[in-house]
Formats: structure tokens, sequence, C-alpha cells
């Protein structure tokens, strides 16, 4: 028997209409429709609505049964009372089951943008749909979040949609405590869909379905309205203190699910913009996640941060750890971008949102986080999943360990990357106390490591990388017992995290793998004749790419050519090596040679303008990057200082620069932008563009900043972008060719992330030494004596006196006049190569001389302190060596 389903439709609508009364008793529809929705109703409507309805997305809006469908579906919202009741939940859970996590679907999608536009068109609808928050709420918190994870989270994706397109056009008319029961619902639904990870090793993709991908975006469009903007800007400012702190993890969901699940960038999301630029919310989004809590059986409550960063998590927890990720991955990225607007002086100047104090407090916390989640990637007890790659085929890995695996490795990376921005502004600022960097976990160094490197296996420093397998399987290096997981942690905090690693441990590090003496074979020297007055011309030559491919591997063996073009006596034992490479990089660095230019503090950095100097600029930028790596490799320090922005260029794996590192390059632009920044009047005063004047010798060059930037002029609106554009071509385009030939050039020699271990400061010091203040009781410990000379000889007891009695710029002087450097070797006069020597130049007439080369100082024996002291002040007063003699 056939019956009419537009008149079963019709009944359906009258036996289903609310009566206007408060006895539930009298109201017979009530008790319709509570039959109807226990008998699959709303799972025969969908049906019903997808056999009728095309399935075509062009059609979308132009579908006539859609609105009777519609009005169907939107009759549930009539019967959900406002107070708690079973029936009103059964209705939300039917809702959810068969309408919201369908919506992907072409057909349902359409009743629901219809459903959303009569919505916003009836008083009651509008007034009606706020009461299923509550009950939404409840029916999410029965889920599991790990059964099905596949299909959970592709419903979750549905419903998210679902819930926002309804709630679309009546955001401005819910209350403060309605679109707060909102911003929970879509927290407790984004906590189920988790980062999405662009490597898939571990299974498959787990959104491929195109529909997924259209509402994803639809949802994405929904969270960048007007309306919801407004609405969420109005809630934040009028929040109280509590509320605050709870509506900002909940907003951090979604801003977490733009940045990381869609994959927006900061810069195209209004959501995002407007966040960053609210250090309110940005503040509360801290406090926060550290009120983010636990309470285990029997115990206290715990904060979950706090778990995290002791490194002690045991893996019952680690699904509550889970609830860190999306505020925790938010916060890092926000105010890391928040802190790219802020300059140095602002930041010092306390407009950086937190206190100083807080900042130290909240580094040192998110330091100890980073280590924290390495421990917990390599566990040093393995857990029931965690297995061999060997065994993967034959063991089912659990998609609860894949996804925190990539939760935890994702939170990693964030947080780590964010520790490392703020570590290079203390660099520049020093906002925290001496040692605040280092860790005392007891993986931050392990007692196998320097052994494990000096073994010669120097790949496996280099190979091994932070990674979510860690959490999976067991690794190789586990395996075949090379590694301990105490040596894990070691190397993933040494790459990732260096500056928790002491400085003496880094060095050792570098000593292990490059600076060590490397094993030349007979046939492996390199013999180069050099001329004295064509130094850099003849090195240039002799040590290219084309006849020496890797520097780094052979041993150089100099012959020098005098001016008369005849061999200098004498063979090169490394003492001729160490003075040809000293005088190369003097030469070679010389602003008069033109490849490097100095700022207006005496610091060297690339010539912006070199092109017009040398038609094959890279190829001297490669050369003087190996030359110079070459030096480190040998330990050969240089009187060399190099600008900050530009060792910062050298050792970044990013291209670009932060607008922070102009100050080393020129203070006075940087204090002008700033004023730029700051300036309250109308910009377009100052009658500036998008175009700059450069100049080069003497000719000034029209450079724009962006495309017909000569007609774009700088307002209040745009004036951000301009500072930017202007930081960014004088820190970067620039210098752009030189600065990647020069970082080639090192590369040949020494692996750039070696170099990564160390900050700015730190590789100024491995180039030209320590500049700590002389210690001469160490200066004369390592010192070895010739001639007739001892540690014990009267003379050299007057010598030990007076340079005692010197000031720290006379000691100095006599360290440059001896060794041609002013600084100390990293780590006292012990590394000194080869080391100082002092010998009797034979008459007590003579005035003191020195072989740089040899680090040797030739003292007359002269036994009146007075008298020496005046002749070794007058010889390094003189800046001769070789003369004096």
């Amino acid at each position: 028997m056939g019956l009419n389903q537009s008149l079963i439709l019709r009944l359906i609508e009258f036996f289903t209409e609310p009566r206007n009364t408060t006895d539930l008793q009298k109201d017979h529809s009530f008790f319709v429709f509570n039959a109807l929705i226990s008998n699959g109703y709303l799972a025969e409507l969908v049906h019903y609505s997808q056999t009728k309805i095309p399935p075509m997305s062009q059609y979308i809006n132009s579908i006539p049964i859609a609105e009777p469908l519609a009005h169907l579906f939107l009759r549930c919202f009539l019967h959900i009372k406002s107070s708690e009741n079973k029936f009103s939940l059964s209705i939300v859970s039917s809702l959810d089951q068969n309408l919201f996590k369908n919506s992907s679907i072409p057909q349902i999608k359409c009743i629901l943008l219809t459903m959303s536009q009569l919505i916003g068109k009836n008083s009651i609808y509008k007034q009606k749909i706020g009461h299923m928050l509550s009950f939404y709420e409840i029916s999410l918190n029965n889920s599991d979040l790990w059964s099905n994870f596949n299909e959970t989270m592709a419903n979750n994706q549905s419903k998210l949609f679902a819930l926002m397109q309804l709630f679309l056009h009546v955001l401005a008319g819910l209350t403060q405590e309605q679109f707060s029961q909102l911003l929970q619902v879509i927290q407790s639904l984004l906590f189920q869909i988790p980062i999405s990870m662009e490597d898939q090793e571990m299974d498959e993709p787990m959104l491929t379905d195109q529909n997924l991908d259209s509402i994803q975006m639809d949802t994405f469009r929904i969270f960048e309205s007007k309306d919801f903007l407004n609405k969420l800007e109005q809630s934040l400012k009028y929040a109280n203190q509590e509320e605050s702190k709870n509506l900002s993890v909940c907003v951090s969901y979604i801003c977490h699910y733009v940045l990381f699940n869609l994959n927006i960038k900061s810069h195209e999301s209004s959501l995002t913009r407007k966040l960053v630029l609210n250090e309110n919310f940005i503040a509360s989004l801290w406090q926060g996640i550290i009120s983010i809590t636990i309470k285990p059986q029997f115990n206290n409550e715990i904060c979950l941060i706090q778990m995290l960063a002791s490194g002690n998590c045991p893996e019952a927890y680690h699904n509550d750890l889970f609830r860190l990720v999306a505020p925790l991955s938010t916060f890092c990225s926000l105010y890391n971008l928040f802190l790219l607007r802020i300059f140095d002086s602002e930041f010092i100047a306390g407009k950086a949102i937190f206190s100083k104090l807080d900042l130290i407090k909240m580094s040192s916390l998110l330091k100890d986080v980073c280590i924290g989640t390495v421990e917990l990637m390599h566990p040093e007890i393995v857990h029931s999943a965690r297995t061999s790659k060997a065994k993967e085929v034959e063991t089912k890995i659990p998609i609860e360990t894949v996804v925190k695996a990539r939760c935890f490795t994702h939170l990693f990376s964030v947080c780590s990357t964010f520790l490392q921005k703020m570590h290079r502004r203390d660099i520049r600022y020093g906002f925290c106390p001496e040692e605040h960097w280092i860790s005392n976990s007891k993986y931050v160094v392990s007692n196998r490591l320097s052994t494990i490197l000096m073994s010669g296996e120097s790949h496996i420093f280099t190979d091994s990388t932070f990674s979510k397998s860690s959490y999976i399987f067991e690794t190789e290096n586990e395996t075949e017992n090379k590694l301990s997981l105490s040596d894990i942690r070691s190397l993933t905090i040494l790459q990732r995290l260096p500056f928790t690693v002491p400085f003496v441990e880094r060095v050792q590090v570098l000593e292990n793998l490059i600076l060590k003496e490397p094993i030349y074979t007979s046939d492996s020297a390199c013999r180069i004749r050099i001329r004295r007055d064509y130094l850099y011309e003849d090195a240039f030559d002799n040590l290219s790419d084309e006849n020496v491919p890797s520097l780094g591997s052979v041993r150089v063996v100099v012959e020098m050519i005098n001016q008369l073009g005849l061999e200098e006596a004498g063979i090169d034992g490394g003492g001729l090596f160490r003075e040809f490479l000293l005088s190369l990089l003097e030469t070679g660095f010389d602003p008069i040679r033109g490849f490097f230019v100095l700022t207006n503090d005496g610091f060297l950095y690339p010539n912006p303008s070199i092109v017009n100097l040398v038609d094959d600029a890279s190829k001297h930028y490669y050369f003087l990057g190996r030359i110079l790596a070459k030096a480190i490799q040998s330990k050969i320090l240089s009187p060399l200082k190099f600008a900050g922005f530009f060792l910062q260029k050298i050792i970044s794996i990013e291209q670009q620069l932060d607008i922070d590192y102009l100050a080393t390059l020129d203070p006075d632009i940087c204090k002008n932008l700033l004023s730029l920044k700051d300036y309250e009047d109308n910009v377009e005063d100052l009658e500036l563009n998008f175009a700059i004047n450069a100049n080069e010798f003497g000719h000034t060059k029209l450079v724009e900043l962006k495309p017909g930037g000569k007609d774009i002029p700088v307002t209040n609106e745009n004036k951000i972008e301009y500072i930017f554009l202007l930081a960014k071509y004088k820190l970067n385009t620039q210098i752009n060719d030189q600065t990647k030939a020069f970082k080639n050039g090192i590369a040949n020699v020494i692996d750039l992330n070696l170099l990564r271990l160390f900050n700015i400061n730190e590789i100024q010091n491995l180039i030209c030494g320590s500049n700590e203040f002389i210690d001469v009781k160490d200066w004369r410990k390592y010192t070895v004596y010739s001639g007739g000379f001892s540690d014990e000889h009267k003379v050299i007891k007057i010598f030990w006196r007076v340079l005692e009695s010197f000031s720290e710029e006379q000691k100095r002087k006599l360290l440059k006049f001896a060794t041609s450097r002013s600084r100390t070797p990293l780590f006292g006069f012990r590394n000194l190569i080869p080391n100082f020597a002092i010998h009797s130049s034979g008459s007590a007439d003579r005035l003191p001389s020195a072989s740089t080369c040899l680090n040797l100082l030739k003292l007359p024996p002269i036994e009146d302190f007075e008298i020496m002291k005046e002749k070794l002040i007058c010889a390094i007063e003189s800046e001769s060596g070789f003369d004096l003699s």
C-alpha cells in the first residue's frame, strides 16, 4: 500500500505543532514528537531529504522542497525546553547523530543552509536555538575520544560546520552566557580534531573527502565573519577575569584549528590578526593555560603544564596532557607574532604584555616543557604500544598512540620555535639572569655523548632528529644498542634547544666533530705557492672549489714567494699556514678590498653594492666563507668582528630576519622607524612612499619596496607594512645573494647545523676568541720557554710581575703583539695553538720582538723591573714585531 508522502509530511507537521501551554500533560504534540524521535524520525527525514534533493552542489541554494523540509527539522528546536529534561537531550542527540554529522553530504548541507536563513528571519527560532547549547554540551561529554577515531574526527568536522551555520544569523543576539556555551561546544568538537600533519608515514590521511574539505573552508569563513568576530571581541571585552581565562582557552581551539588544521597563514585570517593585537586575550590565555589542572585519585589538583615540565608524567595521564596542545601551541604562535611587531627598545620599555619577571618565569617554564616533551617522546619505560619498525606489519599501532605522537611532536615544534625567538631576544637585550637558559635536567648532557661523537660516527648527530616515530617505535639505534635513551634525549635537546646545554659542552661537541685534527693521508696535502704581493689573488686561484673541492678534508701546505720572486726559506709545519691564513683573512675581509663594509659601529657585513665592483662576486663570497670556516676548524683565531644581523643570517634556517636586527646594521634607521611607528599625527604629511633612494658609489638609485611603490604613499594605515618592508630590504634583500654564497662556502667545510648550536655572541667568540678579562696565572701556566729561559728564571719572574702590573688594555696589546690577536682563546690559554712561548733574544739592549705565526715572544734578558716594563710598553705601542728584532 503506497501512501502519499506529502500527506504524511503534512500530518507530521500538524501533529508536531507545539501548543501554547506550560503543562506538558496537555501538550499532545509533545508526546507525538517524543514518539517520533524515539522511533528514528530524524533518521528517516534525513534519508527522505537525500532522495528528494539532487546531490549537486551547484543547486544547493535553489531547491524549492528544501524550505518545507528545513521547517520540519527546525520544529525540533521548538520542543527543546530551557530547563534540563531527558526529552530535550534526546532531541539534541538525535539532531547531532542524524543531521549535524551528515552536513558534508550536499543534500543535507542544502537543508542546513536553508535552516540558517529561516532562523535569521524568524524570531521564535532565534530564541529557541540558544536552548540547544547546554544539552549539546552534555551529549558531547559522553563520547569516547579514541573509539573509531577517524570517523569521529570526520563527523565532528561536519558537526562543527552545522553548528556554526545554524548560529550564523543569531550570533549578535546571543547572551554572554549563550555565546560562552557555544564556544565551549566548539572546544569540545575541536578537541577531537587533532593537528593535521603533512607527513603521513604512520597511517592513511585522516580527512580526504572533498566534501569535508569544502565544509572546512565554509566553517573558516563563518569564523571570519563580521558577526562572529564582533561577538567574540565583545565577549572578551566584558568578561571578568575568570571568564576571560575560560573564554581564551576556548578561542585558542578555534585559532589552532585555523592555523594548524586548515593551515591558513596568520596574515590571511582576520581572526588571528585581531587576536594577535588583543593583549588582554594573550595574557588571559596564558593564565588559562597555567590554570588547566587534573585531580588524580587520592591527590590534590595538579597543574598540567607543571606535570609536563617535570618530565615525570605516567602514561595514564597522557590523555590529559592532550588538553594542552591547542592552547599552548596557539599561545606560542600568537605571542610570537605579537612580539614581531615589538622593537627591542619597546620590549625593554615594558610593552611586551608581560612584566620582565613574568617573562623570566614563562621562558623557564616553557624550557622545561620542551625538555619534558622530549622525555615524553623518548619514554624511559617502553609503553605497550611501542614496537620496533620490523614488527610494524605484525602489530597494529593504536590510533590513540599515533595521534598523541603527532600532537606532542607538533607541540614541541611550536614551543621550541617560540623559545628560540625568546632566547635570541635575550641575547640582544639580556632580560634574563645569567645561566637562566641552562637546564638542570639530567638528560641535557649524556655521559656517553662525547664518547659516541668522538668515535668518528659524526652522522649520528645529523641523522638523529626529533620525530613522532620515537613515541611509537623503538629507534634503529636503540635496537642496535648504539645509543641509549639518555643519548637520544641529549642529542635531541642539543639540536633543538642548544642554549639549554652549557657552552663548554657544545664547544666540546664541535671540537669532537670538526675541530679535532683531521686524519690526513700522505697524498691528501694540498701544496700551494703564494706570492706575498698577490696573496689574496693567488689563494683565490689555488684554493678555488675547482682545485680543492673539499677544503675541510685536506691539509694545506704553503710555500711563500717573496717580492723578488724567490721561494722563502723554511718548511711549513703548520706555523706558515697559520700566518698565511691570518693574512688571507685580514686582506679578504678588508673593507678596502670591497667585499665587506663596516657598520657605524665598526662591524663587518657583505657589501650591498658589490655587483658594481666585481662580476663574479658570488665566487668570492663562497671562497671567503670556506676560508673563515677553515680557520674555525683549525682553531686559528682572527680579529674579525661581524655585525650581529649577519651572523644571525649565517646560522638561521629562516631566510628572513626579524626587524630587531636592524639595530645592529643601522641604529639610526631603526630609531627613525620606531619614531614612525609611534607617530600620532598624519603620516602622509611626511611625504613618504614605498620607495627609497639607495646610494651606490655616489650614484643614487631608486628602489621600490613593493611593485609600484614610488606611487604608493605611506599612511597611518600602511605604515607598519612600510616599516617591515624597509627592514626586509635592508636586512635581507640587498645582501641575499652574498649571504647565500658565503653560507654555502662555510657549509663546504663545517656543517651549518653544528654552527647552529651557538648564538651570535658565541659564534663571534669561536671566530676571534673570548672577550673575558685576561687571566695572567692561566697565561703563565700554559707558557713554554726556550733559549735558556724557564719558569723559575729571574728574567721570566720579572716579566710576569710586569704583566700583572699592566692594565687590561696593555695586556691585550701584548697578547696581540705576540699572537696577532687581542682576545684569549676559548676556555683559556691551554687552547692556544701553538702554546704561547718566550724565547731569549740574546741581548738586553734590544727591544722585545715577536713571531706571531709561532705565538712566540722574543724577550731580551732584562733583569730590571722598570726597564723591562718600559721596553715592553714601547714594543707593544709601536705595534711592530719582526722589524724590532
